[in-house]
């Protein structure tokens, strides 16, 4: 799975279209995590400046026949998934909201959290999203270990071994929780 060249006077206006170096490779995971478990309806809470999981995800959700929700607070990373939405024609359905209040109207087969690193911020993530991924569906979490503590306490604190199943995944920084 690779970009398209693109036309290189369009990209520099739009470099956010090239896929970022150092987290290209995490999504090209995700892709094929959602691939292998045949994940039609998939989430992103935090889209980022590159938007590499609306493209990852978004792509994999056009092959399937799915659907793909971007969410995140921030209009402008809202507003780049939208450019890449339609540029690749993705189905993806973008929510400018806070993730803790976003209604996703189906049942989830993944969710990739990297939005608010805060401890409050990750639990509620968790308490909107947990309950919506279906039967060995896929909560991925975003920035698990030393690199921030509150993620780390917060994905810990909240775990429930006899719902979840959990891996640490530290090449990518990840815990995965997997339902039962």
């Amino acid at each position: 799975m690779s970009l398209p060249s693109l036309d290189p006077n369009w990209t520099e206006n739009f470099d956010f279209l090239k896929p970022e170096w150092n987290s290209w490779s995490r999504n090209c995971i995700l892709y094929y995590l959602a691939k292998l478990s045949k994940a039609t309806y998939t989430a992103e809470i935090g889209i980022g400046h590159y938007c590499n999981g609306v493209y990852a995800l978004g792509t994999h959700a056009k092959e399937i026949g799915g659907i793909h929700y971007s969410i995140d607070i921030y209009h402008g990373w809202c507003n780049r998934a939208n450019i890449i939405k339609e540029f690749y024609d993705l189905p993806v359905e973008v929510i400018n909201v806070d993730s803790k209040k976003a209604k996703v109207g189906r049942w989830l087969h993944l969710c990739y959290i990297d939005g608010d690193h805060s401890y409050d911020g990750v639990v509620g993530d968790i308490k909107n999203f947990a309950p919506k991924i279906r039967r060995s569906g896929f909560l991925i979490f975003d920035d698990y270990g030393k690199k921030h503590l509150e993620v780390t306490q917060a994905v810990d604190a909240m775990h429930n071994s006899e719902k979840w199943e959990m891996t640490v995944f530290p090449v990518a920084w990840w815990a995965i929780w997997r339902r039962l």
